[in-house]
């Protein structure tokens, strides 16, 4: 039962009240506990009506309190995919230059390649030349060797011929053996001068560029010893 229609019974409750039955007040006194109850309930209600308002405010705040944080997600979450996106970019570059580092690497190898193999046949041909040079070389030490024995067998022969020709010198230094007197000379028409080489000077005939020749000829001069 609704409030008007209680305060309309109101009305309609006869004013004087020696006319009131037992019954009309019993039941008067049972819409009037209705009414109490009713109040209480009403109040009952305001409570649970602020309390729900209060969590209605309580709940907005969260709510308000969620749209921040969701709205500061979303910046995080944009700046994340910044992030991401930069980082895409810049995987993708680290992609490109370990492609590229790779061609050089692989050009890297292959110029190695070529180079060791250059070296190689450098190294065979360099060795092939040394071997070449150490038996020139050990050719020109023989080469030396005898040169040097030649050397020391013609000095050997000069001297043997220097105190040949010291002798005739001295021979040619007494009287009436002037190469004039003995060229006028009955007994000897001229005189012949000849030594006998050994094989050593046989050897080195063929190492002798220019020609060797022995002349005879009348000739007004006089050999003399000079002393030192």
């Amino acid at each position: 039962m609704s409030v008007i229609n209680r305060a309309t019974e109101r009305k309609d409750i006869p004013t004087e009240r020696k006319d009131i039955t037992i019954e009309q007040r019993k039941h008067i006194t049972t819409e009037r506990n209705d009414i109490t109850t009713e109040r209480k309930d009403i109040a009952t209600e305001r409570k649970d009506i602020t309390t729900e308002r209060k969590d209605i405010s309580t709940e907005r705040k969260d709510i308000t309190t969620e749209r921040k944080d969701i709205t500061t997600e979303r910046k995080d979450i944009t700046t994340e995919r910044k992030h991401i996106t930069t980082e895409r970019k810049d995987i993708t570059t680290e992609r490109k230059d370990i492609t590229t580092e790779r061609k050089n690497i692989s050009t890297v190898h292959k110029i190695q390649d070529y180079i060791i193999k250059k070296l190689n046949t450098t190294e065979v041909n360099e060795s092939r030349l040394i071997s070449e040079l150490l038996n020139l070389l050990k050719k020109y030490d023989r080469d030396i060797t005898e040169f040097r024995t030649n050397i020391e067998n013609i000095k050997q022969h000069t001297t043997d011929l220097q105190t040949f020709i010291s002798m005739r010198v001295e021979k040619m230094s007494q009287p009436n053996t002037t190469p004039q007197s003995v060229t006028n000379s009955a007994n000897c028409k001229d005189y012949e001068l000849w030594y006998k080489a050994n094989r050593h000077a046989r050897s080195n005939k063929s190492r002798i560029q220019e020609k060797l020749k022995l002349k005879k000829k009348p000739c007004k001069c006089s050999l003399h010893k000079e002393e030192r």
